[in-house]
């Protein structure tokens, strides 16, 4: 199934080669000389190695809860971090008691969020904002079993639980982050029952452990075997 979506988007060219703007994309950007190292506190990814590319990464609560995924980069200012649109507020809200005693300054980007598939996943702002490519994202993230988290599904899982340890999302040995000993320990305990599933068609209405709805199929916090 995997490979049958991903041949399916190597065809439309177009959608790999070009900066298509998704509605579901925000961004939050952190300026300053210790942005990499405040976030080396609070996101799973090991910022104080981050360069240009794009990393995979998390924000839990203090209860290992995933508050928000996504991805981030180093730049020339700082790190910017683009995450589900519908949470670039409420973790925005979420860092702000921390922010004040940082000298880093966060911003929510005003402007429209673009991706690009190839020749690897990239995000920037679009020439246009005509053409919303969503559809083509979520197909995608299916495919590659990457849970966006967004408003509904925030606060709800364990980072293993949305499968982001096994597409590199999480660091265990960069040291402390907000929530590191509740994922450490379910990462070396075995304690994780539920685990994120790839399903096809379409969810019914009310399941609460879905996190990613795309025409191609769903993805799903299941328990292990069912």
């Amino acid at each position: 199934m995997r490979l049958s979506i991903v041949a399916t988007l190597l065809r439309q060219q177009t959608i790999l080669d070009t900066m298509h703007p998704s509605r579901v994309l925000g961004m939050i950007r952190f300026t300053g000389a210790d942005a990499k190292k405040f976030l080396q506190g609070y996101l799973t990814a090991d910022t104080a190695a981050l360069t240009q590319s794009w990393q995979l990464t998390a924000l839990c609560n203090i209860k290992g809860r995933v508050v928000a995924s996504g991805w981030v980069r180093g730049t020339d200012e700082g790190v910017d971090w683009v995450l589900h649109a519908s949470l670039a507020e409420r973790a925005m809200e979420f860092l702000a008691p921390y922010l004040r005693f940082a000298k880093t300054t966060a911003t929510v980007a005003e402007e429209p969020i673009g991706y690009r598939l190839t020749p690897e996943l990239t995000f920037a702002c679009p020439s246009s904002d005509e053409g919303d490519a969503t559809e083509a994202l979520l197909a995608y993230l299916y495919a590659e079993r990457i849970a966006l988290v967004d408003s509904t599904s925030s606060e709800r899982h364990l980072p293993q639980m949305l499968g982001l340890t096994d597409v590199g999302a999480v660091s265990f040995s960069k040291g402390c982050y907000l929530g590191q000993e509740v994922v450490a320990r379910a990462q070396h305990r075995g304690e994780v029952k539920r685990r994120l599933q790839a399903e096809e068609g379409t969810p019914q209405s009310g399941d609460d452990d879905v996190v990613l709805v795309s025409g191609k199929g769903y993805l799903a916090v299941r328990k292990a075997g069912s």
